[in-house]
């Protein structure tokens, strides 16, 4: 079962930088991608429109190929290969600077038989493993897939953890952490994360998170989160 939530931020309007995909190819196999452009770069929604068109396009590939693998981490490193062959070509076709590409990933890969997992995070945001949450902070200057001219650079640079989970997997954008009540600033990794959400319907999942903007929720003030939103949550 997967939990989706996606949330315009308050400081972008119309602006949909974030972008979220949830795939389940086969039986056994389930993506969870979120990415996120960059604000300050240029175009910063075509840059993750892009990525998003070129994911899905490779699942497509990989299913139709039938191309899969035992381990999770060579899996998802897989896609971020093949992601980063087809940006170096739509860089050069279309002439982009690596200011027009600029947008974070994360992807994780699971195998829902087994609950083996790997997740990749190409610059910040937040990932869970059961309820272990890691918020990848990278000083405002995240690691941009884009920005690296060969993959191993990329590998080297990723933030990657693999492994068995038990419970849940979940993946986010960095705009679970910019939530505020207009004094203080909260991230809500763990309202999102920690909270059993597993027996509650999707449209149970959205409701909450409205009346959390209202200023309706138990226990909880009046916010809002200042940057888009995409946040994946899967219950074994």
């Amino acid at each position: 079962m997967v939990k989706s939530l996606y949330k315009i931020g308050s400081t972008h309007k119309t602006n949909e930088d974030a972008q979220l995909i949830y795939e389940n190819e086969s039986s056994e196999r389930l993506y969870l991608c979120v990415m996120d452009g960059c604000s300050g770069g240029i175009d910063s929604v075509f840059a993750s429109h892009l990525f998003k068109k070129i994911i899905k396009s490779i699942f497509l590939d990989m299913k139709l190929l039938n191309i899969s693998f035992e381990d999770m981490e060579v899996e998802m490193k897989y896609i971020f290969k093949e992601l980063h062959t087809d940006l170096i070509t739509y860089k050069k076709m279309l002439k982009l600077g690596d200011n027009e590409l600029e947008t974070t990933l994360g992807i994780a890969v699971i195998n829902t038989n087994t609950n083996q997992y790997s997740i990749g995070f190409a610059g910040d945001g937040v990932y869970c493993v059961d309820n272990d949450i890691k918020c990848i902070d990278q000083d405002n200057i995240p690691n941009y897939l884009s920005h690296y001219s060969d993959i191993e650079s990329v590998y080297n640079t990723m933030v990657i953890k693999s492994g068995i989970f038990h419970e849940q997997i979940g993946v986010s954008t960095d705009g679970v952490e910019s939530f505020t009540d207009g004094k203080e600033n909260y991230n809500m990794a763990d309202f999102y994360f920690i909270n059993k959400w597993k027996h509650q319907s999707q449209a149970s999942f959205a409701r909450k998170t409205n009346l959390l903007l209202k200023g309706k929720f138990e226990n909880e003030p009046k916010m809002i989160n200042e940057d888009d939103l995409s946040l994946l949550l899967y219950y074994a």
